[in-house]
């Protein structure tokens, strides 16, 4: 019994009217029990004025009251329209009585005297209606609710639809017109009271609505003719849903008719332009191979020209020092003073000379592909101890020392010759560039690199070998240049010198290995070289 809610009971409001006194107390005393709230009277006239401006959901009066008894009282209220359930409380039980209660719709009595279990079951049964009533009402108000927003969305979506460029139609499942914007009077050139309740295949080729807007949404065009016989082209998209279980489609409708004819016209150039460009390709192509052969035919001829000039240069070479040699047999010492000016001379010129032949015969073998790359995993002590020692009888003409700083003994995947002559040239550099009394230090260290041009997402494992100088060091911005050929940096054009051949040899010489070569400025003064080759044969490499 009573499993009403307290929240329920706070709007089950209840008013008693009993001229007993205690009667009227013992009906509040059981209602207060249940956490009703309650308001009482003594008089029928009193109660009748207070239920006009406050009507309860349960009204419980007692039924022989002087002036007024309960079912007056309870018509008096149904006269003012005061709907509430009513309990009549009454010691008479005779036929009249209960003919004319039933008459004036009293939905429960409680004959005196009675008990607590007797009030509360006839308590129970008017709650139950009134919980109904409450159910009903809250459904109704929250229907209420969701029709006014329906109604108000309703009216921003036609707002909404009546400001937009495009025709919007609203169909129901048989494709008949339901809603429009005044965009589709000017597509269709009718009024809207003619598009009204007209069925979409009359002025649109759409012979079945369900075939047409076969998916949940989605986008097709048609071809539709206005009355000047003009044929506009159509972009008509489609939405399906459902509304309170009935099927509609909402459709947009845009005219496209100027996007196809420049689509169109780009299509038509596109093509063209396709055609000029691989008439272009063909030419850069044929362009590329002649170039490509011309440049075989340079380093072909550069090779060849090289080592045929070297034969006459070392024999120039081989005299000059004769000359020297014998210088001290000429008594004249102007005259032998003045040979041995020249032949020094012709001497110096020779060797640099005889590097330039040497730079440009290397060059030619690596880009004609004629170098002969024999890699394989060995110590790399040795060969910087090796190029230490063939480097330090130059170094010690400037008092410069050459320390290897490096003790693993660790064996990269790489040719000999070719990585010592890489080792050569930028140890040779180091002492060229750097101020006497200094120390250049060789050492290497393991990282993780990309190599090569494959696997451009992956790293190996391999060794860098750094040549550090303490020397005049590189502007910033040349750092990069300085491995192009017949590059130098602006800080040694003047000074010390160079063919401008060395640097771009040791790079193509790290390439050949998938490695890199690069150059960075120390935090005080000289310059890092360092170049990295992988320390085993990359799982790709053919050789």
């Amino acid at each position: 019994m009573f499993s009403t809610s307290t929240e329920y009971k706070k709007n089950i409001t209840v008013t008693v009217v009993e001229d007993s006194k205690a009667v009227r107390s013992l009906i509040v005393h059981l209602l207060v029990l249940k956490d009703f709230p309650v308001t009482e009277f003594e008089f029928p006239q009193q109660a009748f004025e207070h239920l006009v401006q406050h009507p309860p959901r349960i009204l419980i009066t007692d039924f022989n009251m002087p002036v007024i008894n309960g079912l007056e009282l309870v018509r008096m209220c149904q006269e003012k329209q005061i709907e509430m359930r009513t309990i009549l409380v009454t010691s008479f039980g005779d036929k009249d009585t209960l003919l004319n209660a039933i008459h004036a719709q009293i939905d429960y009595f409680v004959e005196k005297p009675f008990d607590s279990n007797s009030f509360y079951l006839a308590l129970d049964k008017v709650v139950e209606l009134v919980q109904v009533e409450l159910d009903n009402e809250s459904l109704i108000e929250e229907l209420s609710f969701k029709n006014r927003e329906l109604k108000e969305q309703m009216l921003r979506l036609k707002s909404i639809f009546s400001g937009l460029n495009e025709a919007i139609l609203l169909l129901n499942k048989n494709g008949t017109i339901e809603y429009l914007n005044e965009m589709c009077c000017i597509y269709f050139d009718k009024n809207t009271s003619d598009l009204i309740n007209l069925d979409i295949n009359q002025i649109l080729p759409i012979s079945n609505v369900h075939e047409a807007f076969s998916n949940e949404q989605g986008e097709i065009e048609l071809n539709y003719t206005k009355k000047d016989n003009l044929t506009l082209i159509l972009s008509c998209k489609y939405s399906k849903f459902t509304i309170l279980g009935k099927v509609k489609y909402l459709v947009s409708l845009s005219d496209i008719s100027n996007i196809r004819q420049r689509q169109e016209f780009l299509e038509e150039k596109s093509d063209i332009l396709e055609a000029e460009i691989n008439q272009r390709t063909k030419d850069l192509t044929f362009a590329k191979e002649e170039a490509e052969r011309a440049n075989a035919s340079k380093s072909e001829f550069l090779a060849n020209m090289s080592h045929e000039l070297r034969t006459p240069m070392h024999a120039m070479i081989s005299f000059t020092h004769l000359i020297l040699k014998r210088c001290h047999l000429i008594r004249e010492t102007d005259v032998r003073d003045k040979i041995k000016d020249f032949a020094s001379s012709l001497e110096l010129s020779g060797e640099r000379l005889l590097v330039l032949l040497n730079n440009l015969l290397d060059m030619a073998k690596l880009e004609s592909g004629q170098s002969n790359f024999n890699p394989k995993n060995q110590t790399i002590i040795k060969l910087i101890d090796q190029g230490i020692a063939e480097l330090s009888m130059l170094g010690s003409e400037k008092n410069i020392r050459i320390k290897r700083i490096s003790d693993d003994d660790i064996s990269p995947w790489y040719d000999f010759p070719l990585v010592l002559q890489v080792l050569i040239n930028l140890l040779s550099n180091a002492i060229k560039f750097s101020p006497e009394d200094s120390e250049i230090q060789v050492g290497f260290h393991k990282s993780f690199e990309k190599i090569g041009k494959r696997d451009a997402d992956s790293k190996y494992e391999v060794l860098n070998i750094d040549v550090i100088d303490s020397g005049i060091g590189i502007p910033e911005s040349e750092l990069r240049l300085v491995f192009d050929k017949f590059t130098q940096s602006t800080a040694t054009k003047t000074g010390a010198g160079g063919t401008g051949l060395g640097l771009s040899i040791c790079k193509e010489l790290i390439t050949l290995h998938y490695g890199k070569i690069f150059a960075k400025n120390n935090p005080k003064h000289g310059t890092t070289f360092t170049f990295y080759i992988p320390i085993h044969k990359p799982h790709w490499c053919k050789l």
